[in-house]
């Protein structure tokens, strides 16, 4: 915390000199109670959010887990189907030829 309170100081310090206004130790003295009100709020934040992520990253896993579950679940009950033996589709097919003469016959 310190080196960055020590960066932001000597930054402010060189943009006030560069505006062309003189850099005084009250103006310091505000800074720095600036800077520390400002780390401080940072670092509330941030311990006060680490859990929250943490928690939210754990339920995350938990859901992606059981939708994974699920669906190896779905896919080891589906039915699966019964593949035709030869046989039988040599069967459907002639008689899908007889319906189409028939229908030949019809129409011609």
């Amino acid at each position: 915390v310190e080196p960055f309170k020590a960066a932001m100081l000597a930054t402010l310090k060189r943009e006030v000199g560069k505006k062309g206004h003189k850099w005084s130790s009250k103006a310091r003295g505000a800074w720095v109670w600036g800077l520390n009100e400002v780390i401080t709020l940072l670092v509330n934040a941030t311990t006060s959010g680490r859990p929250k992520v943490k928690l939210l990253n754990q339920s995350w896993n938990v859901m992606v887990e059981r939708l994974n579950e699920e669906s190896s679940e779905k896919s080891r009950m589906k039915p699966k189907k019964k593949k035709k033996k030869r046989s039988e589709e040599a069967e459907t097919d002639d008689n899908s030829d007889e319906e189409g003469s028939e229908e030949e016959e019809r129409v011609g």
